[in-house]
């Protein structure tokens, strides 16, 4: 039995060191130490980073390919090998978004007065002081948040003159409507921010992207900026969107995330063909429209920080059938 017991643990030795030799031996070794060290990528064990390493390796490829298709003019966006490269989409999708889907029927939405031939060839409400920093939701899927704030935070700048970055931590730990780092709606914390008011971002900074965010600390805190509460626009309407986009300031959307493409995203006017208009699982910010080297495109602003995408934001197809839903599930705060 003794002597089993000693082969087994030799068995278990050599299988362990040879784990290191293969990421060592690898073609890609030195590609992926240099990604770990721009990232400072740990992993708590050899075993986990080989399992990363492989599943790095497959975003490598896939990256590489498309990148080619993108240099001959097959694709009109590009990707890269960015900091969640070694996740799976399932793994992505469950730390990084929480749009809850569908909440209301939409389809009653306000109309915009007017048509697009009235509105501007281009927006971006950044040059106009409206938007602020990109911010990052961490490992919570707490998007919904950061989409209720920019939109508020529009409003107070057009009201006020002053942008102030506001609390998505009063959000997700205080309003029980939604559902913290398991998900909300845009809508409810607009809504929130109507009712009790939107604290600053100085006064109660965001955590939740660390960990549990804890009990709510609302009371006794300053109020920094009001609104009235959200207005729904016309479901799946693009034009509608236009003409709001260009005249309302920063609104809060949901589209569908969840490919592997939009993960590693880097520049360009993003499109995706599997992309689903009604199964929406990410809420961002629309901040502008406009067209790129005569590709029509939103821009966006993402909450996964500053290394992903065009330094946080990305450009949707726009006029290409709702893709990905950019026009769904459409609000925006009024004051």
């Amino acid at each position: 039995m003794n002597v089993l017991v000693v082969i087994f643990s030799c068995l278990v030795a050599v299988a362990f060191s040879a784990i290191p030799n293969k990421i060592l031996t690898a073609p890609e070794a030195e590609l992926w130490k240099a990604w770990k060290n721009k990232y400072n990528k740990e992993y708590d064990s050899m075993v986990e980073e080989v399992s990363r390493f492989d599943i790095w390796k497959e975003s490598l490829k896939q990256v590489s390919v498309h990148n080619i298709g993108y240099d001959l003019g097959l694709n009109s966006y590009s990707q890269e090998v960015n900091e969640f490269a070694d996740m799976t989409s399932q793994e992505f999708t469950a730390t990084r978004l929480g749009f809850r889907g569908a909440q209301k029927a939409y389809d009653s939405g306000k109309i915009m007065e007017g048509d697009v031939s009235g509105v501007p060839s281009s927006m971006d409400w950044r040059d106009h002081g409206y938007v602020t920093g990109v911010k990052n939701q961490g490992s919570c899927g707490s998007c919904w948040s950061f989409s209720s704030t920019g939109s508020v935070e529009g409003v107070h700048f057009n009201a006020t003159g002053k942008l102030v970055s506001l609390s998505e931590e009063e959000l997700v730990e205080c309003d029980n409507t939604d559902y913290g780092c398991n998900g909300g709606w845009p809508a409810n914390g607009i809504d929130f921010f109507a009712k009790y008011g939107a604290i600053a971002e100085s006064d109660y900074p965001y955590t939740s992207g660390n960990g549990y965010s804890g009990y709510c600390k609302y009371r006794g805190k300053p109020i920094a900026a009001h609104c009235s509460g959200h207005v729904p626009l016309a479901k799946g309407n693009e034009n509608n969107l236009m003409i709001a986009s260009a005249s309302v300031g920063p609104i809060s959307i949901a589209i569908d995330a969840s490919h592997k493409s939009f993960q590693n995203y880097r520049s360009g006017v993003y499109y995706e063909s599997r992309c689903s208009s009604s199964r929406l699982d990410h809420a961002v910010l629309l901040v502008g429209y406009g067209t790129y080297y005569g590709s029509p495109y939103w821009l966006v602003k993402n909450s996964w920080g500053t290394s992903w995408g065009m330094k946080g934001y990305i450009m949707m197809a726009r006029n290409r059938n709702n893709n990905c839903g950019v026009a769904t599930e459409a609000v925006y705060a009024y004051a």
